[in-house]
């Protein structure tokens, strides 16, 4: 009978440390999971803040180029320094990693658009001003582009 019972207890304790290493094993699974799951979450947030920031200060460069392409040569001094100030914000603020390159064709676009002004101004040759800054628009527009599939990509 006691060997029976050793038997049984035995049993019971084999089983007992089977349930608690698959209890520990399915927990870590699902600590992993949540994990990757709030990491995610946190990379989306902090790439929708990026792009919100990059978007941000690209219209506010828009809407004072727009006033300095409408103001006279000779009233231009005021709206090129806003659009100085603007870019050096622009260079000066951080993007999640996926918007580097956006963000680096973005600051390129502003400085060569500032370089056109400032050619105007002094009644120089445009041109290569004007072909920089419409090349660091692709370039922006193509960096945006390709992060974005890349992280539709990954989200599948």
């Amino acid at each position: 009978m006691i060997q029976k019972y050793e038997r049984g207890v035995s049993f019971w304790a084999i089983l007992i440390v089977v349930g608690v290493a698959f209890g520990g094993f399915a927990y870590k699974q699902h600590a992993d999971r949540t994990e990757r799951r709030l990491a995610a979450e946190a990379d989306q947030k902090a790439y929708a803040e990026s792009l919100e920031k990059l978007q941000a200060v690209n219209q506010r460069f828009d809407d004072a180029l727009k006033i300095a392409q409408s103001t006279a040569r000779i009233a231009l001094s005021q709206p090129v320094t806003q659009l100085q100030q603007i870019s050096r914000e622009a260079a000066g603020i951080s993007v999640h990693a996926c918007l580097a390159e956006a963000k680096t064709a973005a600051v390129g676009r502003m400085n060569a658009a500032v370089d056109v002004f400032l050619a105007f101004m002094q009644q120089k040759d445009r041109d290569e001003h004007t072909k920089r800054a419409e090349k660091h628009l692709w370039d922006y527009m193509t960096a945006l582009k390709v992060c974005a599939d890349s992280r539709v990509k990954r989200n599948d």
